[in-house]
């Protein structure tokens, strides 16, 4: 028996192909493809999340985009409404000014209009009255300690009661102080 398990051994070896150069090519071309698939597939996954914190930073780049704009806008408003005043100003400050019993014509400089959308024109220096008048002497009583007329810090309720102080004091008339 010892010969037929030999012969039949080698009948059985004969069915079957042996393993050659073909079937180690097919499983190396298999595993480069399933490796090269590992890594296209890595690949994508790393592009989505690059592409997600991208996304994500240009939506909160944008929104901040959109804050300073509307704060631009709001800016560019209270500088047109400033210019307006200034140039009210300038016009008012020159035809109100001199002694006070004396009122002078109005300027003779045309104030420019103000356009929206446009910066303001520069003002020449030779427009405004180069001699100011005189100061006025204006006697002011030294401040008692309880005088403190400043709203800054103080809640609304203190700032109202401050503002009638402040007003009183200012309205009164002043102590006449005893002449020798």
């Amino acid at each position: 028996m010892n010969v037929s398990a030999e012969h039949d051994e080698q009948e059985s070896r004969g069915a079957l192909p042996e393993p050659g150069p073909k079937m180690t090519v097919v499983s190396g071309l298999s595993l480069l493809t399933g490796i090269l698939l590992t890594v296209i597939a890595g690949g994508g996954v790393l592009h989505y999340q690059r592409t997600a914190a991208v996304n994500a930073q240009l939506r909160t780049a944008n929104e901040d985009l959109k804050q300073k704009r509307v704060a631009l806008a709001d800016m560019q408003a209270q500088l047109e409404a400033l210019s307006e005043q200034l140039q009210f100003l300038r016009s008012y400050a020159p035809a109100h000014s001199g002694p006070p019993g004396e009122r002078p014509a109005a300027s003779a400089a045309p104030v420019a209009a103000v356009v929206p959308g446009e910066p303001p024109a520069p003002v020449a220096r030779e427009e405004m009255p180069l001699a100011a008048p005189p100061p006025k002497v204006v006697k002011t009583r030294p401040q008692r300690v309880g005088d403190d007329c400043e709203l800054v810090g103080k809640s609304s309720a203190e700032q109202a009661r401050t503002l009638q102080r402040c007003v009183a004091a200012m309205d009164s008339p002043p102590a006449k102080s005893r002449s020798r």
